[in-house]
């Protein structure tokens, strides 16, 4: 897993020490002895006053297409009205429609804003690539899912301008986006998890 930031703590690249990530509800950050760039469930038990005080910077997870069922998220949306278009049984997650009128402000009032309220130093978008998941993703429809992306992280970046703003993958979106973008991480170039075995695997060249 890489991590490649510009114009945000100063360095172009993270080492893996460097470098954080626990989507758990109570994550160890007390353990951590180094200043250290940490992706979390917003949702989760964090002392984040200590954990500025000790270096940290905390970027908060939202997911803009998948929300695990059952989750805290899960729950939110399905109150404001946002309809799973499908699942990702791998891990047992609900596809939401990302073109309702209600899932923008659901993103950015229900998702970033209480985040960031909490204290926390910007955001980390991920399953940005799930949009090829949906039903009839054919190429027209595909552009549409990923300019609606691109507008929803537009309107967050406008909203709270200088919050450090990091996406998951979503190479299709770079070139939009860079602009707004403070890093972009990037999982599954060597190994990736298989939810099927519950272990790692090698990629191909050619994945």
């Amino acid at each position: 897993m890489s991590l490649l930031l510009v114009g945000w703590l100063g360095a172009s690249g993270l080492r893996a020490e460097d470098l954080y990530v626990d989507y758990s509800p109570k994550p160890r950050v007390q353990r951590l002895t180094r200043p250290t760039v940490c992706i979390l469930d917003p949702h989760a038990e964090v002392d984040i006053a200590t954990s500025h005080e000790r270096g940290h910077r905390l970027l908060a997870y939202v997911s803009l297409v998948e929300v695990a069922q059952g989750s805290v998220v899960d729950g939110l949306a399905q109150r404001h009205g946002l309809v799973a278009v499908g699942t990702n049984k791998d891990w047992n997650s609900h596809l939401l429609d990302i073109l309702s009128p209600a899932w923008a402000d659901f993103i950015t009032d229900q998702c970033a804003a209480p985040a960031l309220a909490k204290g926390y130093d910007g955001l980390f978008f991920d399953t940005l690539d799930s949009v090829e998941r949906l039903d009839g993703a054919d190429l027209p429809l595909l552009k549409r899912y990923q300019s609606a992306l691109a507008k929803v992280i537009e309107r967050i970046a406008r909203r709270w301008p200088g919050k450090p703003l990091v996406v998951n993958r979503g190479f299709a979106l770079l070139p939009r986006l860079k602009s707004h973008l403070s890093g972009v991480l990037i999982e599954s170039v060597y190994h990736s998890f298989d939810p099927a075995t519950k272990r790692y695997r090698v990629l191909s060249e050619a994945d």
